[in-house]
Order: C-alpha cells, then structure tokens, then sequence
C-alpha cells in the first residue's frame, strides 16, 4: 500500500497476524528489500 500526505511519503505492508512488525530499509533500498526475511518471521515459516 503507498500513502501520501503533505509531507511524507509512505510504503507499506499490512501481512500476517499478531503483534506488528516495523523493518525499515537503508538508502538505496526499498521495501522489497525484506522479501526474504518475511517468510522467516511468521510462527510456521515454509
């Protein structure tokens, strides 16, 4: 999800169930950084 305010642009991901999770990337990256660490934080990773 992408929301925008006056100042501030902001990309998310609402997945999963439980007690909520913020991971936040470095410069140079995106959120798509934590492709493989999401599937390692769920209680029965594949």
């Amino acid at each position: 999800m992408f929301e925008r305010s006056t100042d501030v642009a902001l990309n998310y991901r609402d997945e999963g169930e439980g007690l909520p999770v913020l991971l936040i990337n470095g410069v140079g990256s995106d959120y798509e950084s934590w492709d493989g660490v999401l599937s390692k934080l769920s209680p029965n990773p594949a």
